[in-house]
């Protein structure tokens, strides 16, 4: 649930790709943790009403609760976000270094992590 939460609050930002966002976290958090599409749309929808409103306590937790990799693997997800908003030529830099930073990686590793992206276009 950290996982969906901490995904949730590093999207939403253009009321245009709300639902693109809302399915690449569902499906981005059922091919990680092997859910099926109903539990991944359960977990997700709870995770949106988390209280949890700056994302902080979820970064706590997915720092504490995964190792390197998989943490690069979210920031993965992170980066399929922004393919699904359009946002990467102008904010690519700054979500690897704030991002990244949240779930606990140096930049030049959330910038790796985007080799775990699958955009929307391949």
């Amino acid at each position: 649930m950290a996982t969906a939460h901490f995904l949730a609050m590093t999207a939403y930002g253009d009321a245009d790709s709300i639902e693109a966002e809302r399915r690449t976290i569902r499906r981005g958090v059922q091919d990680l943790f092997g859910l099926t599409r109903r539990q991944a749309r359960l977990i997700v929808l709870s995770a949106e009403s988390e209280t949890d409103r700056d994302g902080h306590e979820s970064a706590a937790q997915v720092c504490s609760a995964f190792d390197t990799d998989q943490r690069m693997r979210i920031m993965g997800l992170v980066w399929d976000l922004a393919y699904a908003d359009g946002l990467i030529p102008a904010f690519g830099r700054v979500l690897a270094d704030r991002i990244g930073a949240m779930a606990g990686l140096h930049p030049d590793q959330a910038v790796a992590a985007r080799s775990f992206a699958n955009p929307p276009w391949i």
